[in-house]
């Protein structure tokens, strides 16, 4: 098993601006720092140009005068450079708030994902889920790595490519058909796919990331809930996944081995239906 990630939703505008605004008030705070530094070591520097001048037959102690005498502003204005380095701070901080605001406002407010409590992960008579998962599952997924990920785990994977190497899904599944993903435990249907897009794309954006992933019009809400740091859950406590944001929305990037199951009967109805719109 390898490690899922999770990754804050973000819009590349705000990024964009966040990054600004941190390169804006890193710059001004080396600049205020080198500014101060100067200054507490000009009397030393000044001590070094009078030993030289002093050594060197071109220069007298007139000249080691002028040096010594020469305006601070026609060497560096500490207090020009301090209003400047301040101007940036409050530039950068406010392009940090406009990235927060971005990032909020970047995309139209959504039902989805739907938050559900901590207490749906609470341990049961086995792992999370409360039962093992099914003695077989679909396209050759192994059962004793199913248990571990479904039951016995809130962070861990299926390996990356795992579906695509290690199973006969793509073979298996019709490209001009909706195939729906069942919960390894219960039987219940957790996810359809594709929807809203065609197969290719779905295997595309899947092998691209290493898992299936589905997009929020492809998921069966009645079964399944996204806790607030982002895992994906069913309602009966299966581990499925997380949500991992990318610019285009919710992306839930699912282990096979968690929905894998064969239908439960008396859930085949909500299956079959047709999802409400999005």
């Amino acid at each position: 098993m390898v490690p899922h990630c999770r990754v804050p939703s973000s819009k590349w505008l705000a990024s964009l601006c966040q990054m600004i605004g941190i390169c804006v008030i890193v710059c001004c705070l080396l600049q205020i720092s080198s500014i101060t530094s100067f200054r507490s070591h000009r009397p030393i520097i000044n001590r070094a140009h009078s030993v030289l001048f002093s050594k060197n037959d071109d220069f007298n102690g007139d000249n080691v005068n002028q040096v010594n005498s020469a305006p601070i502003s026609s060497r560096i204005n500490f207090k020009q450079a301090a209003i400047q380095g301040s101007i940036g701070l409050i530039g950068g901080l406010a392009a940090t708030l406009i990235a927060e605001k971005v990032g909020a406002a970047g995309k139209p407010a959504s039902q989805y994902p739907i938050v559900g409590g901590d207490d749906i992960m609470k341990k049961k008579e086995h792992g999370t889920g409360g039962a093992p998962v099914q003695t077989a599952l679909r396209w050759g997924c192994e059962v004793a790595l199913a248990d571990r990920i479904c039951n016995f785990n809130r962070n861990w994977a299926e390996s990356a490519g795992y579906w695509r190497s290690d199973t006969s899904f793509l073979t298996e599944a019709k490209p001009d058909e909706i195939t729906t993903f069942y919960d390894s435990v219960t039987g219940k249907p957790l996810f359809r796919a594709p929807v809203g897009r065609t197969f290719d794309e779905f295997k595309a954006e899947s092998l691209v990331h290493g898992w299936p992933s589905f997009r929020d019009s492809e998921v069966i809400w009645d079964n399944v809930r996204c806790l607030r740091d982002g895992e994906c859950v069913s309602l009966t406590g299966t581990h499925l996944g997380h949500n991992l944001p990318d610019r285009t929305g919710n992306r839930y990037c699912i282990n096979l081995v968690s929905v894998a199951g064969y239908p439960n009967n008396a859930d085949q109805g909500l299956a079959q239906d047709k999802l409400p719109p999005f």
